[in-house]
């Protein structure tokens, strides 16, 4: 009996001991769901993880190629290396300085006036990001940090294309071609460097699947910050109003209640303008400064003929007329692909949906309306780079070519060539838009 006792209090002791040292039962069941879900989650979305993954090993092997073969400079400075951290510095060129410049000194100290068409939502994240590195590292703390923002967004775009386009088409397939088409874009290294399009397109992007999903504050949130990231943002308030008609009805009670979160835009617009004034004291300094990068309004028709007419007057061969076909050609491509999704037969065939559609046609004549009409050689430079975050053209392109394995090798092959050659110019110092 005191044998059977003492073995009791010893089996009494080990589970005490158990309790203390290991969670109990209900916990670890709970520790095991929430592993169960990280799993299931990295099982779900491995494609756009990977694809960014090689995206960005891609441009990494492109930088150092470009910079250990083809950068200018005497033998001695070959011969002494080049580190991967000084290679990654060429990123910080046009825009990226900008954006660095406004984010370690604000609107008032970098460029008083000019800097204002930067719109402060990808500045003020870089200052957030960078300001605590900042006093060891100088000014390139805010590039790097640029960089972060900017790779971080990216991927964060890819995971939520997968899943808007999923959802539209139910395709899997369809879903991994539109996010490869969107990292093997010509322009897709600004993704990669401190620009603010990965931050943008996933505004954009997030902002639209709240939309379809119902989640009507949410999605005017992200719209006001998409707006506040860049202008461009406005033309989300067209999939908004589409979406709230179609999923309301008549409803006015429900329009209300709904549809005051649209609001976001106007705001965000409104608060960029009433911090500019304190910065600077003029708050429409976004607008004005338009004046600076040479650009005016123009009806899109007019943009284009003149663009049309500028190719043939350059020299044949030359850097202007290549980027000006790229552009024009990029315009029609995408231009062609939303308009035939809205056909009878295109709506029949891809089934996507109308405010889809419009917002990526809104947001393709927005530029085209803002040529830089002061730089006649390239008239509508920048349009290619723009043409990165109109995601509804990658989602029609992807049901397009589900089917179609040829036109998919030819697609994937041409943009991701012209990728390499912009990567490779823009780390080389030439102006590559």
């Amino acid at each position: 009996m005191a044998l059977i006792e003492r073995r009791q209090r010893a089996v009494d002791h080990t589970h005490e001991f158990a309790v203390v040292i290991s969670p109990s039962w209900p916990q670890w069941r709970d520790w095991q769901r929430r592993w169960q879900y990280i799993t299931a989650w990295f099982g779900v979305y491995r494609a756009p993880l990977a694809l960014f993954a090689m995206s960005r090993v891609l441009l990494l092997v492109v930088t150092y190629a470009g910079v250990s073969l083809l950068a200018p400079g005497h033998v001695e400075h070959r011969l002494a290396g080049e580190s991967l951290p000084d290679m990654l510095l060429r990123w910080d060129a046009w825009d990226a300085r900008w954006f660095s410049g406004i984010a370690a000194a604000g609107y008032g100290g970098y460029q008083p006036g000019a800097s204002s068409a930067f719109f402060p939502l990808m500045p003020l994240l870089t200052h957030i990001a960078g300001a605590p590195f900042a006093a060891h590292y100088g000014p390139t703390a805010y590039f790097a940090a640029g960089m972060v923002v900017a790779n971080t967004t990216f991927l964060g775009a890819l995971l939520v294309l997968y899943r808007l386009t999923l959802d539209l088409t139910e395709s899997t397939i369809a879903a991994q071609r539109a996010m490869l088409y969107l990292s093997l874009f010509p322009t897709a290294l600004f993704a990669f460097t401190a620009y603010s399009e990965s931050l943008f397109l996933l505004l954009c992007v997030a902002s639209y699947l709240c939309m379809r999903r119902g989640h009507w504050l949410p999605a005017g949130i992200l719209a006001g910050c998409a707006t506040a990231t860049r202008f461009f943002g406005v033309a989300l308030a067209v999939p908004f109003l589409i979406e709230l008609i179609q999923q309301h009805g008549r409803d006015w009670r429900a329009w209300l209640r709904n549809g005051w979160s649209l609001l976001c835009i106007p705001l965000a617009v409104g608060a960029y303008a009433l911090y500019l004034w304190r910065a600077i004291g003029d708050p429409l300094g976004f607008w004005h400064a338009e004046i600076h990068w040479h650009r005016q309004f123009l009806e899109p028709a007019q943009t284009l003929w003149i663009a049309l007419t500028t190719v043939g007057q350059l020299p044949f061969g030359s850097t202007h007329q290549f980027n000006e076909i790229v552009d024009l050609l990029v315009v029609a491509l995408d231009l062609g692909l939303l308009l035939y999704a809205l056909t009878p037969h295109g709506r029949e065939k891809l089934a996507l949906p109308p405010s889809l559609l419009l917002f990526g046609i809104v947001l393709l004549l927005i530029p085209l309306s803002d040529p830089f009409v002061g730089y006649l050689p390239d008239f509508i430079a920048s349009t290619t780079r723009f043409a990165f975050t109109i995601f509804p053209a990658f989602i029609v392109l992807a049901q397009l070519l589900r089917n179609r394995p040829t036109w998919h090798e030819i697609a994937l092959i041409a943009s991701t060539c012209l990728l390499v050659i912009y990567s490779l110019g823009f780390i080389l110092g030439d102006y590559v838009i």
